[in-house]
């Protein structure tokens, strides 16, 4: 069990156990009486019976309390999978946080929903789309290129992590990172930093998504309470040559200067090639990693983050998940996950 989750979530996982296992049946007991049996308070049972009735578990009925629903006490036909697929062309980009695949699978695996994770190249993903839509099976994308985004648009079944290429309709979750960088930028302005430098991986996809960042950062600047200089420093994907990059643009620092670093780059390799170069961190530069999980984080000194929404971005794939299997209606989520700072 995960417990990193909240009380009323870990209640839900227990309660689910119990209606698979017949262990609950109607009548339920009175919220009072149930949370006593329980030793919880009657608040922290009320979120998890929220979150059981929102998966289709229970039924809510007026000034009755909940009952449990056919569908939740229905041996299924089939088992149930949410198949995450990562393209990776030629080895060089990153997988997803671990963090987020092992809160998926937890979850998903309250519900008897199996996960899988799977590593593909462009055959074998037009292979699963000449395979068809599955009304048991939901497959996650991730690091897929607009290509193979159109192949996949008319699927039923489909959910993105991350923005699709433009023109390309398909459901997908993401975070909100564009206002981040201007939060990120605006406080690296007030902290005395003369120049900010976004730095993000260089991807194999879309000229245009790079294109599309400049613009964004130009306009950061443009309406910044004061001028600055800086803008948006592609890096290569291999570490030894993120290093080799960091410690070129070193040389051109004068003053202080203000790093936003966004995810897959890795807060900790910057701040080691800066130390490396005899800066200080954060009185000659100031780091402010966005996206970034906590594996990724353990550097010194500590830095103020904007991490990466791991409970949010995973309850969002598995509720969508669940009412795809649960409605059979195809999947028609757009969904922006906003981030906040944690102070060092």
């Amino acid at each position: 069990m995960n417990f990193s989750r909240n009380k009323a979530e870990r209640v839900a996982d227990h309660l689910r156990t119990a209606i698979r296992q017949r262990d609950l049946t109607d009548p339920l007991p009175s919220i009072r009486a149930w949370s006593v049996a329980l030793g919880i308070s009657p608040s922290t049972l009320q979120g998890a019976l929220a979150i059981l009735k929102d998966e289709g578990w229970l039924a809510a009925q007026s000034k009755k309390g909940y009952r449990l629903t056919q569908g939740s006490l229905r041996t299924r036909g089939h088992a149930q999978v949410v198949r995450w697929l990562w393209h990776d062309p030629r080895s060089r980009s990153s997988p997803p946080p671990s963090e987020i695949l092992i809160e998926c699978s937890q979850r998903l695996a309250a519900c008897d929903i199996h996960f899988q994770f799977e590593r593909c190249d462009e055959a074998r993903l037009r292979a699963i789309h000449a395979a068809g839509s599955h009304r048991d099976e939901v497959l996650v994308f991730s690091n897929i290129g607009a290509t193979i985004q159109r192949l996949f648009a008319s699927h039923r079944n489909v959910l993105m992590v991350g923005d699709p290429a433009s023109g390309i309709a398909l459901p997908h979750v993401s975070c909100d990172i564009f206002p981040i960088f201007r939060h990120a930028a605006y406080r690296l302005l007030r902290h005395g930093c003369e120049r900010v430098e976004l730095l993000n991986i260089i991807g194999r996809r879309h000229l245009v998504s790079f294109q599309i960042l400049e613009d964004e950062f130009r306009k950061i600047r443009e309406e910044a309470p004061r001028p600055f200089q800086g803008g948006v420093t592609l890096v290569p994907t291999p570490h030894e040559e993120q290093c080799r990059t960091v410690r070129r643009m070193a040389r051109r620092f004068t003053g202080k200067q203000g790093l936003i670093v966004n995810a897959p780059l890795l807060p900790g390799l910057v701040v080691m090639a800066l130390q490396d170069f005899g800066l200080k961190i954060p009185d000659d530069v100031e780091i402010l990693p966005v996206n970034s999980t906590p594996g990724q984080l353990a550097v010194y000194p500590p830095l103020a983050h904007y991490p990466y929404p791991i409970q949010t971005m995973a309850k969002t794939i598995c509720s969508t998940a669940y009412h795809y299997f649960k409605s059979g209606k195809g999947i028609q989520l757009r969904k922006q996950i906003p981030l906040t700072l944690v102070p060092a």
